[in-house]
């Protein structure tokens, strides 16, 4: 596997630096070689622990226990959801989900649940982001997240992170739509189920306006050019792209905000040394002008 993460250092030169963003039970594994499926809070939890080889201040600790907590619980939710598909009775052959409207009803609600506190998670990154200002030595915008996603689709790509923001901005419209009616025209929902796959998404659903527009993020209905849909983004996606923005920014943290070398060692791993390269090449990416940077590709 090609882990080689181009960095341009003061001398102009692009350098080819082996350095993979590990997951929580290997330091080899690419966030991007994650499968969504397979991801849990401990992904999430060997990223965010980068804090603690951090010497940060008491608000820009709590801010990290906030969206400790917050990923938490947004991993409990992606869990209860999935938890509730695999109770769904199969039909008398088993080659379908059998969902009655009372199911249906549950099904939006957790899909709803989960998007707004997806929001809001989003947030509490940006709220960390804020305070410790990785990659950029200006202030980073966070008062909206629309304002932070945009920030982070103009870094450098080879930091490999548009796709997760493509991600997280179509789970942002998607809640829009659920949270903010009153700003389109009215629309109604159903349920799409897939036996094979094991999954349930709701699927919203409407007119045009009177002036012709849909809803951003959503998709002109096949053979109907009058109606629109917007499919449930996954929520295993949405996490795939939640951790590997949180992976970016923290292991870069230990190098923006160094401690004494006698408190740099790692009790995550094993060996109590496992974080060691991390650590030494976030320190020497620290050292980095990102202002300049953000500008700049690596030749073809």
């Amino acid at each position: 596997m090609d882990c080689a993460l181009p960095l341009l250092f003061d001398s102009g030169v692009w350098l080819e630096v082996e350095y993979c963003l590990p997951n929580a039970m290997c330091k080899d594994v690419a966030v991007q070689d994650i499968d969504p499926a397979d991801i849990e809070w401990s992904n999430f939890g060997y990223a965010i622990h980068h804090a603690e080889h951090s010497k940060l201040d008491g608000k820009q600790r709590q801010a990290v226990q906030h969206y400790t907590e917050m990923t938490q619980r947004l991993i409990k939710k992606r869990d209860h959801y999935q938890a509730r598909v695999a109770a769904i009775p199969r039909s008398g052959l088993g080659i379908s989900l059998r969902l009655d409207p009372v199911m249906q009803d549950e099904f939006y609600e957790l899909t709803q649940s989960f998007f707004e506190h997806a929001y809001s998670t989003v947030s509490a990154l940006a709220s960390v982001h804020g305070r410790v200002k990785i990659f950029s030595k200006d202030d980073v915008p966070i008062k909206s997240v629309e304002r932070y996603l945009d920030w982070w689709s103009k870094q450098p790509s080879f930091l490999n992170q548009e796709a997760s923001v493509e991600i997280l901005l179509q789970s942002r419209d998607f809640r829009t739509i659920l949270s903010h009616p009153q700003q389109i025209a009215v629309f109604n929902w159903g349920t799409l189920a897939d036996r094979q796959e094991n999954t349930v998404r709701i699927v919203l659903h409407g007119e045009v306006s009177s002036m012709g527009s849909i809803p951003v993020g959503s998709s002109a209905e096949p053979g109907n050019s009058a109606r629109w849909f917007f499919e449930a983004p996954s929520m295993n996606r949405f996490l795939w792209a939640l951790l590997n923005l949180t992976s970016l920014m923290f292991h870069a943290m230990p190098g923006t905000f160094p401690l004494d070398p006698e408190d740099e060692i790692c009790t995550w791993e094993a060996d109590g040394f496992g974080s060691a390269p991390a650590i030494a090449l976030a320190k020497l990416v620290a050292n980095l002008d990102w202002g300049d940077l953000a500008h700049l590709r690596p030749e073809a």
